[in-house]
C-alpha cells in the first residue's frame, strides 16, 4: 500500500491538472502505513475515514472531491463484486467520512456480496475537483471487521414455533427443524420433550451398533422393564423353551409332527439299530412290515448271475444258481404212452387222442 500510494504521488506530480492533489490516508490501525482503512459495523454500509493532503503534505481542506469504491473477489485484480460513487466535503483537518454501500451503485450491491466465500480487496479512485476523472489510490485486502456484515445475517434466521426448535438448510434458505429439538442438555428426535442426551422417538436404523459401557466379549444386551439395555452374560439369562411343544413320550422314538405338537412317530433310534414297526431293533435297519423299493443292490457277496437264497431265519445271501437242488414237481404228469401227445384233464396230464410216432402225427 505504501508503495502504491507514493507511485501515485509521483503520478500526480508530473500531472498539471492534479499536480497537487495527493492524498494521504491516515492510518487509524497501524502507524506503519500512509493509508489504512477504518471501518465499523453497520447493517447496510462500511464507514470509511480519511484525510486529504496535497503531493507537498498540505491538507487539502474545505473542498469538495468524488469517490470511487470497487469491492474485487479473491483477488486485488479480481471480478469486481460491488462498485459505487460518492461525494464528500473535507473538514478544515481535510478529513473526510462516508458510508461504503450508501453512494450510487453501478455494479451490483453491498448486501449482495458473499462475504462468507474467499478473500475481498477494496479499491479507492479519487477526483480531487469533485468530477469524475478518479484516479487510483490502490487496492487492499478487507480484513476481519466488515465481515461483521456477514455475521449480520443471522438476523436473517428465522423464528422457531416451539423452544428448543433447531434449523437446517433446504438449499435456499434457513427453515425451523421440527424434527430435531435441544434444550440445551438433552437432544430430541422426533420429540420435544428429550429425557436423555439422544432421545429418538420413532424407529433407528444404523449400519454399525457400539455401546462400550459393560460390554464383553460375548456378552449380549438385556432390557430391563423400562427398555434400558444392558450387557450380560448369556449364562445369566433364564431361558424356558416352550415351542416346539414336544409331547413324545417313548424312549428312543423319533418324534414327527401332529399338527399341533411333536409326538412319537414309529422310527425307534436305541443308539446302536433304528427300528421301522419296532421298539427293540436287533439290526443296524430292522423293518417289522413290507418294504418296497424300485432298486435293489446288495453287494456283499455278489457276482454275476447270482441269485438270493434265503437261510431258515431268512437272511438271504447270493449264490451260483447251479448249486441249487430245484425239484420240478408242476405240472404233474400222469401215466402217459409212448408218443402220446398229453392234454390237460383239469388236474394232470393225461394220454390225449393225438399221437406222433416222430414221423407222423
Amino acid at each position: 500500500m505504501l508503495q502504491t500510494l507514493q507511485n501515485k504521488k509521483e503520478n500526480f506530480t508530473r500531472s498539471p491538472k492534479v499536480r497537487l492533489l495527493f492524498i494521504a490516508l491516515i492510518a487509524t490501525l497501524s502507524n506503519c502505513l500512509i493509508a489504512e482503512f477504518a471501518f465499523a459495523q453497520s447493517p447496510n454500509a462500511i464507514p470509511y475515514q480519511a484525510v486529504a493532503r496535497n503531493s507537498a503534505g498540505n491538507l487539502i481542506a474545505s473542498q469538495n472531491i468524488s469517490l470511487r469504491f470497487s469491492i474485487h473477489d479473491a483477488t486485488a485484480a479480481g471480478t469486481v463484486l460491488y462498485k459505487e460513487t460518492q461525494s464528500a466535503t473535507t473538514n478544515t483537518l481535510g478529513l473526510f467520512n462516508v458510508n461504503i454501500g450508501l453512494g450510487t451503485p453501478i455494479t451490483g450491491t453491498l448486501a449482495g456480496v458473499n462475504w462468507s466465500s474467499g478473500a475481498k480487496y477494496i479499491q479507492v479512485e479519487l477526483d480531487a475537483s469533485g468530477g469524475a476523472t478518479y484516479i487510483d489510490m490502490g487496492t487492499t485486502q478487507l480484513m476481519s471487521v466488515p465481515y461483521a456484515l456477514y455475521a449480520a445475517k443471522s438476523g436473517n434466521l428465522p423464528n422457531g414455533t416451539a423452544s428448543g426448535n433447531t434449523m437446517h438448510w433446504n438449499g435456499t434458505a434457513w427453515i425451523v427443524d421440527n424434527a430435531i429439538f435441544s434444550n440445551g442438555t438433552n437432544v430430541g428426535i422426533g420429540t420435544a420433550t428429550p429425557a436423555s442426551k439422544l432421545d429418538v422417538n420413532g424407529q433407528t436404523k444404523t449400519t454399525d451398533l457400539q455401546v462400550t459401557s459393560g460390554a464383553g466379549s460375548g456378552k449380549v444386551l438385556q432390557s430391563d422393564a423400562t427398555g434400558i439395555a444392558t450387557w450380560v452374560n448369556p449364562g445369566t439369562l433364564a431361558i424356558t423353551e416352550t415351542d416346539p411343544k414336544v409331547t413324545s413320550s417313548g424312549t428312543n422314538k423319533i418324534p414327527k409332527w401332529n399338527g399341533t405338537g411333536l409326538g412319537d412317530g414309529i422310527i425307534t433310534d436305541n443308539g446302536t439299530n433304528i427300528g421301522i414297526g419296532t421298539t427293540t431293533p436287533t439290526t443296524k435297519l430292522d423293518v417289522v412290515g413290507t418294504t418296497k423299493t424300485t432298486a435293489l443292490q446288495l453287494p456283499s457277496g455278489a457276482g454275476a448271475g447270482k441269485v438270493l437264497q434265503s437261510d431258515a431265519t431268512g437272511n438271504a445271501s447270493w449264490v451260483n444258481s447251479t448249486t441249487l437242488a430245484i425239484t420240478e414237481s408242476d405240472p404233474q404228469v400222469g401215466t402217459l404212452s409212448v408218443n402220446k401227445v398229453p392234454k390237460w384233464n383239469g388236474s394232470t396230464l393225461t394220454d390225449g387222442l393225438v399221437t406222433d410216432n416222430g414221423t407222423n402225427v
